[in-house]
């Protein structure tokens, strides 16, 4: 080999360096992601990023005696958790946040969360937004809805009310009160207020006036 081919060789092996073992695979390194609706394996949050939804959770019976629950500090604990945009309304345990769980996976997860976190033992029913714009397009009382938003009231259920529960209704109905059965929901109307009223309601399932879920759908829009 020529001096100057020689020069050009050595030149080369330089600039690229010795040869040596293939370079590892990158390590995956999981991280939180604050995406709403990216599905996985796309976008911004990569491989690792599952999609985030737009979930209403609505806490039963809290600030009722002894189960206190500062709504700061449960907005808290649920971005402590990972979950993304938090809101609450009320002081009733209305919560509206970004979450890659639903249904009663959802439920199960948050009612463990206060638990752990506040002491609180406490039956949650989460809602997406397009399942509370439903329980709204169902309204079977729209004009009273329309004229006494705050005496129009929904229970939220696990699932539909028996036969049982809404002969139990009906028989101690006071004048003017009336039920009807919505998709896991009851729609109430209580002429009068719920003061008064002496209704049998199922023990298992928390109420909200029409004001509070409209109020509920309107943030799980925006």
């Amino acid at each position: 080999m020529s001096p100057a081919s020689w020069k050009r060789s050595r030149r080369r092996c330089d600039e690229h360096g010795p040869p040596g073992p293939s370079p590892a695979p990158a390590r995956h390194v999981s991280h939180a992601c604050s995406c709403r609706t990216v599905a996985a394996g796309e976008g911004a949050g990569g491989p690792c990023c599952a999609a985030m939804m737009r979930q209403v959770a609505l806490l039963r019976g809290v600030n009722l005696g002894k189960r206190k629950v500062i709504m700061s500090e449960l907005r808290a604990i649920c971005e402590r958790a990972g979950f993304a945009s938090v809101q609450t309304l009320l002081a009733s345990g209305n919560l509206v946040l970004d979450a890659r769980e639903k249904g009663a996976k959802l439920e199960a997860t948050l009612e463990q969360l206060i638990l752990d976190e506040l002491g609180v033992k406490t039956d949650v029913f989460v809602r997406s937004g397009a399942e509370l714009e439903a329980v709204m397009a169902a309204n079977p009382f729209k004009s009273f809805a329309k004229n006494q938003p705050t005496f129009l009231v929904v229970t939220f259920m696990r699932g539909p009310a028996s036969a049982a529960e809404m002969h139990a209704m009906r028989a101690t109905a006071l004048l003017g009160e009336e039920v009807k059965q919505g998709e896991n929901c009851l729609y109430i109307k209580f002429p009068k207020g719920q003061g008064p009223s002496k209704l049998k309601l199922p023990k298992v399932g928390t109420a909200r006036n029409w004001n509070t879920v409209t109020k509920l759908a309107a943030m799980a829009a925006a």
